[in-house]
């Protein structure tokens, strides 16, 4: 379902119980997306695995960067540096990045892991190619491959904390500032964020928290009758 149409059912519902001019589409947006945010993170704490639904998929362009200067990097090894990504959920401590693959050059996976660790792999005897995230939100590449320099572009699968900030990337043939097609929210987990966002809703703007139950309810037993 689009995010327009999961705004308008809240709205539809808190406008009936209240005519605060403060309750407006974007309040109702950025709400949606702090509760998809902290179920998402719930659902994560208690399976270690995020729905597929959650997950969205964009391209980030690649440099080459001159790692010479770096003690920690073993000479010779290729390091190609991202654009900023989104804004990202934290999954247990780590950033909400599920898989990157590179698309041209080389085609293949691409192994996501902290910072020390990518690092130290390229002193390995074994050739690989692994990725990281820096305090700058930038994803780098990096390679004691000899091919890893060939690598133009990837394909990062992750789970933002504005889905909406996807508009900003291509991805095969979505473009840049194409509309976001369907929120990245299981059915299910909507139910319970409907609610936890009419319930902030009605907290902020005093209407009783009987009657906000009673409403929600009741407006459950409609959709589903």
């Amino acid at each position: 379902m689009k995010l327009n149409k999961l705004v308008y059912e809240v709205l539809t519902i808190a406008r009936e119980m209240s005519d605060d001019s403060n309750i407006t589409e974007l309040l109702v947006e950025d709400l949606i997306n702090e509760y998809r945010s902290k179920y998402i993170q719930i659902e994560y704490s208690k399976r270690n695995v995020v729905s597929q639904i959650s997950v969205q998929s964009f391209n980030l362009g690649m440099t080459v960067v001159d790692s010479s200067n770096d003690p920690s990097v073993n000479i010779g090894t290729a390091v190609l540096e991202s654009d900023k990504l989104p804004e990202l959920i934290n999954l247990a401590k780590k950033p909400g990045i599920i898989r990157i693959r590179s698309i041209d050059g080389i085609k293949g996976e691409i192994a996501f892991m902290n910072i020390d660790r990518a690092k130290n792999t390229s002193f390995s005897r074994f050739k690989t190619i692994n990725a990281f995230l820096d305090n700058n939100n930038k994803l780098y590449v990096i390679g004691n491959k000899p091919s890893t320099i060939l690598i133009e572009n990837i394909t990062v699968d992750a789970v933002l904390e504005t889905p909406n900030d996807i508009t900003n990337y291509p991805y095969k043939d979505r473009a840049v500032g194409d509309e976001l097609g369907s929120y990245p929210i299981p059915s299910s987990m909507w139910s319970f964020v409907k609610q936890e966002v009419l319930k902030d809703i009605f907290m902020s703007y005093k209407v009783p928290n009987d009657n906000v139950n009673n409403e929600i309810d009741d407006k459950e037993l409609n959709t589903n009758a």
